[in-house]
Parts: C-alpha cells; sequence; structure tokens
C-alpha cells in the first residue's frame, strides 16, 4: 500500500505539471498550423516547458516564488482550459499515416526510465549543484547568487522548473520532470519521421535514441541535458518545417525554442547562432536578412530575462567561461580552460577524469571515437553512448546526399563536433544534437532498406520494424535493467529513504545530525564529498573550484593546527572528512581530535566541531 500510495502520488503530481505546460503550449501555439494531433501534442508540450518555466523565473526574480504563486502558475492554463477551448484553437485532424504498432517497443525503456525516477536523487551533478540552486531559490523564493556552488549563476531554466517541484513536492517529482522531457523528445522524433521520412524511421529514431545508456542515466535525475536535448531538437524541427512550408510562423516558433535552450545550459548558444546563419543562408538575400534578424530577435528577447541576471551578477555573459575576456574569479581558475591557468589537470591531461583539449592527431581521434562506446561517464559508470550511434553514422551520411535537413543537420554537425572533440569530449554534451542527428540517420537507414526490398509485405514489414526497434533499445535496456537490480528495493517511506541515502552517501548521516542540531545554522568543511551538498541545511564548503576550493587547505590537511587556523578564516564550524573518497583513508585523521573536538560519526566518514567557534548563520 506503502508503495501504490508512493506512485500514485508522485505519477499525480507529474500529469499536473505535464497538463500545465501541455495548456500554456497550446495558448501559445493555437494559430500554428499543425500536420496531425501528434504534432498538435508534442510541440506544445515541448514549449510548455519553457514557459512554465520562464514564469517561475520571472517570480524568482521578483522575489515571489512561493507555494501560492506557484500553484497559481500551474492551475492557471488548467483554469483557462475549463472555462472554453475556443482560447486553444481547433484540433488537428487525424493523422494522415497511422502510427506504427512498433512504436510500443519504446514503452520498455520508458518504463524502466520512470522506475529509476523514483530513487531518491544520487547522481553527481543533480546533488552538487542542480538540486542545490533549486533548493536555494525555493526556500528563499528568489532567484539569488550562490557562493558556495560549484556554479554560483548560471542559464536555470529546467532549475526553475526543479525549484516549482521542490516547493510543491519534493526531489523525485524533480527527477520525474526529465523523465516527462525524455518522453516528449522522444515523442518528437516520431514526429520528424511522420513529417520528413517515414513513420517507422521515425520510431526508429526514438528507439535509437532511447537506447543510450546515457540518455536514460541522465533522463532519471534532476539535471538539464534532456530539457536542452528537447529544446534543440525541437528548434531544429520547426527550422525544419519553416524551410518546407515557409510558413514564418513556424521560424517564430523555432526561434522561441532555441533562446529555451540557451537558457537551459550555454551549450544551447551554439543552436541559436547556427539556426540564425542557417536562415541567413536559406534564401534570397533580403528574405533571408529578414529571416534572420526575426530569428535572432526573438531568441535574444526568450534568453533575455537569464542572461540579464547573469551579465548584472558577475559581469560576464558565460560565467565562469571566458575568463581572460571578462576577467577572472575563484570559479573560472581550474574550470575554465581558457583560464590563465587552465583547467586542473591531473598527470594524464585529463580534467577530473576526462580528456580535454585533444591534440587532434588520427590515434586521438580514434581512441575518443571508441570512448564512445567502451567507456561510461564519471557520473554514471558505464553509462556510455550505443554503439547504434556509430553503426549509423553512414546512412546519415547517405541521407544527407539526397535531403536538405539531413545535410543542413551535417553541416552544423561538423563545427559541433569539433568545439566538443577539442574542447570537453564527454558524451553527455553530445545529446543536444544527438536526437536529430539519429531521425535523420535512421531515415537514411529506411531508404536503403526500402531499396533492398526487404519488407515483402505489411504484416512482415511490420513485424520487422518492432524487431529492429527491439535491437536499437537493447543497450540502455539491459543498462538500465542492471540498475535496477543493482539500486534495489524502491525506498518509498522516510526510513527506507534515509538507509537508501546512507548507503549511497556515506556522509549523508553526519549531515542529517548536523541539520537536526543545528538546523540551517551551522557552516561545515566536507573533504572529498562535494556531491553532497544538496543535502545541508547549513553552509556546505568544499569543492574543486570556487572561494573554498580543495586547495586551498590541501597544504594543511596533516597540520591540525593549521588546518584549524585556515578553517576558521573560512568561518566554518564543522569538519567533515569521508574516508571512502579521495585519499581520505591516508590522512592522519585521529591525530585531529587533539585540536578538534570529535562528534560521533557512521563508519567510514569523521565528524569534527572546530574549538570555540560559535555557530554562524
Amino acid at each position: 500500500m506503502a508503495s501504490l500510495t508512493f506512485l500514485l502520488r508522485h505519477l499525480g503530481e507529474l500529469a499536473l505539471f505535464g497538463l500545465s505546460a501541455y495548456s500554456y503550449g497550446r495558448l501559445a501555439t493555437r494559430s500554428l498550423p499543425f500536420r496531425d494531433r501528434v504534432e498538435q501534442s508534442v510541440l506544445p508540450c515541448a514549449l510548455g516547458f519553457g514557459i512554465l518555466a520562464s514564469l517561475l523565473n520571472l517570480l524568482g526574480l521578483a522575489g515571489a516564488l512561493n507555494r501560492p504563486a506557484i500553484l497559481a502558475l500551474v492551475f492557471a492554463p488548467l483554469a483557462i482550459r475549463a472555462a472554453g477551448r475556443r482560447a486553444f484553437g481547433p484540433v488537428a485532424g487525424s493523422p494522415e499515416r497511422p502510427t506504427q504498432g512498433s512504436a510500443l517497443v519504446l514503452l520498455l525503456p520508458l518504463l524502466i526510465c520512470l522506475a529509476l525516477s523514483l530513487y531518491p536523487p544520487t547522481a553527481f551533478d543533480s546533488t552538487l549543484y542542480h538540486l542545490p540552486m533549486a533548493k536555494a531559490f525555493s526556500q528563499r523564493h528568489a532567484i539569488v547568487f550562490l557562493p558556495d556552488l560549484r556554479f554560483p549563476v548560471s542559464p536555470q531554466l529546467f532549475e526553475m522548473l526543479d525549484a516549482g517541484a521542490l516547493s510543491l513536492s519534493g526531489d523525485v517529482l524533480a527527477q520525474l520532470l526529465q523523465f516527462l522531457a525524455l518522453a516528449v523528445a522522444s515523442a518528437g522524433l516520431l514526429c520528424w519521421g511522420r513529417r520528413f521520412a517515414t513513420p517507422r524511421s521515425g520510431v526508429w529514431a526514438a528507439a535509437a535514441w532511447l537506447g543510450n545508456p546515457a540518455v536514460l542515466a541522465v533522463g532519471s535525475a534532476a539535471m538539464v541535458d534532456i530539457g536542452l536535448a528537447l529544446f534543440c531538437t525541437m528548434a531544429l524541427y520547426a527550422w525544419g518545417v519553416w524551410r518546407e512550408d515557409g510558413d514564418s510562423r513556424w521560424l517564430t516558433a523555432s526561434a522561441v525554442f532555441a533562446g529555451f535552450a540557451a537558457s537551459t545550459k550555454y551549450l544551447g548558444l551554439f543552436f541559436v547562432a547556427a539556426l540564425a546563419a542557417g536562415a541567413l543562408l536559406a534564401g534570397s538575400k533580403r528574405g533571408s536578412l529578414r529571416s534572420a534578424f526575426r530569428f535572432a530577435a526573438i531568441a535574444l528577447l526568450v534568453l533575455t530575462p537569464f542572461y540579464w541576471r547573469i551579465v548584472s551578477q558577475t559581469g560576464n555573459p558565460v560565467f565562469p567561461f571566458l575568463s581572460r575576456i571578462f576577467g577572472e574569479s575563484d570559479w573560472s581558475q581550474g574550470i575554465d580552460p581558457l583560464a590563465a591557468g587552465g583547467a586542473l589537470r591531473d598527470p594524464n591531461g585529463s580534467f577530473l577524469g576526462f580528456p580535454i583539449g585533444q591534440k587532434g592527431n588520427a590515434g586521438a581521434l580514434l581512441r575518443a571515437s571508441r570512448r564512445l562506446a567502451a567507456i561510461g561517464t564519471g557520473f554514471f559508470p558505464a553509462a556510455t553512448l550505443s554503439p547504434f550511434v556509430l553503426l549509423l553514422a553512414p546512412f546519415l551520411l547517405g541521407r544527407a546526399l539526397r535531403d536538405r535537413q539531413a545535410r543542413f543537420l551535417v553541416l552544423i554537425g561538423i563545427p559541433y563536433g569539433i568545439c566538443w572533440y577539442f574542447g570537453f569530449p564527454e558524451e553527455r554534451y553530445l545529446l543536444p544534437i544527438l536526437p536529430a542527428w539519429t531521425a535523420a540517420a535512421t531515415a537514411g537507414l529506411d531508404d536503403f532498406l526500402r531499396r533492398l526490398r526487404q519488407s515483402r509485405s505489411r504484416a512482415v514489414g511490420e513485424l520487422g520494424a518492432a524487431a529492429l526497434a527491439l535491437i536499437l533499445v537493447t543497450p540502455a535496456t539491459s543498462w538500465t535493467a542492471r540498475t535496477l537490480r543493482w539500486r534495489g528495493r524502491l525506498p518509498v517511506t522516510p526510513q527506507q529513504r534515509e538507509a537508501y541515502l546512507s548507503r549511497w552517501l556515506p556522509v549523508y548521516p553526519a549531515l542529517q545530525e548536523l541539520n537536526a542540531r543545528f538546523g540551517s545554522r551551522y557552516v561545515v568543511y566536507v573533504l572529498f564529498r562535494e556531491n553532497a551538498l544538496y543535502f545541508a541545511d547549513g553552509r556546505f564548503f568544499g569543492d574543486h573550484f570556487g572561494p573554498h576550493r580543495y586547495s586551498l587547505v590541501l597544504g594543511a590537511l596533516e597540520n591540525p593546527p593549521r588546518l584549524l587556523e585556515v578553517l576558521r578564516g573560512m568561518g566554518v564550524t564543522h569538519l567533515l572528512v569521508d574516508r571512502t573518497e579521495g585519499g581520505g583513508s591516508q590522512l592522519p585523521v585521529l591525530s585531529y581530535a587533539s585540536t578538534f573536538r570529535p562528534l560521533p560519526a557512521p563508519a567510514g566518514t569523521a565528524l569534527f566541531e572546530l574549538p570555540e567557534t560559535a555557530a554562524s548563520p
């Protein structure tokens, strides 16, 4: 009964957010000429995500991000919908081509991803800064500068949705919003195939997209990568419809989606620039200039509220990057590859375990290509891209020879891939362009199969399409199934949640003890476990970057009196050491008792109170 209540409650909350987003999108697209009901469902829902998040952002900038205001935003379009349907425009006709039965295969990875989304948050970046940012906004009812985070300020469109979820429910709902974005992006690939190729190529595109273990990993965590991929895919989709039909309303929709992408993550700025340049080169000189200006003006209007805040608080529109141009900071020293000191590297030339600044030789390129399907990310062990990403690449190139939409994707993919390869070649940063690439590649695959005349009858063809879709989802499905077994039983009660988090984060019980004793009136420095920040109610210091970075204390770790002096200078009240990470087991922790006041702590951790230091807010 507890499990059923837990599931129904969170699915009901997700349905409420989804229906609200869809209703906002329908209001905004009531004059857009949709092809069929599938398209009319997918695009408004994707657009509604951005609209709802932008409205929450305005509430935060006004200092009114409280529960009543959030509820009013969520229920406002539902009230309009209940009052009358004419405000939403006419419903599109029935689909011209029937939905493929093979699309049912897509439910398998989606259901497993849904199950992963229901677990308490443990994804590294999620608990390091995405959820802490949303938590701070929710608690303070406003958008504020957060100096204790790895990124104290950034584009935060999807974090605003997380803040709304935390205000109304909790972090599980924040994870479910990413899952919903993943489902909508997958449905968008169905639309892609229906409009630009064939329905079954759309099913294969969605299957190949969902077949990436990394996609399901981030799609079940409170991060922003899937939301970014959704907006980028819809921007490219709407841009393609505009090129096909010439209807400027679709160009407007593309610009809005590109603006939402840039408001989610700095990577989205690439798509604003690329699609504006594409509009400039698309047609006659006069018409292209007008189209490019229209696109750029709308995209800039959408992203301005988010970037205005960044510029006003830091003077750098892409803080903390490009620090040589806009000025150094405590955060750029180490995280910005272009900073005066360069990015933090280990002896192998890696950044926190990831290769950066490749030398560009053929061997390095081969290793990077092999890495896509062989090595998991440090955030999600064994969560890689599917091997089909590389196997489908020839079909993408073949499609590009005959189709200008695919040709455009290749043209913008080349500079994007170069930036990825020479910048930070980690799997997640390919996700923004991966769905569109996949859609074009499976369209090329369908062209190839039809030329070979492998489909002898409709029944056999449908069975073969379903079998291929099942093969394409296998890599991610097998990974997520193993992950579910590895995580164990779903925690549905507060006691089960506490036990689960204590198992995955050794410092969690100590942080809970500090929360219980001091509330928010403590400042703890945590060694070697920066991703536990979300679970601290007080101030949490300790990261590779920022004003309280590890490099400031590493030299004093073997000298307790010196360490006490350094921590006092920061205003720290407690020291917490995770002895299972970062070489913490080699520290002379036992000698700290002569300088610090030991407190009870679970095995694998050590908790100390700084003497004669009053707890500060």
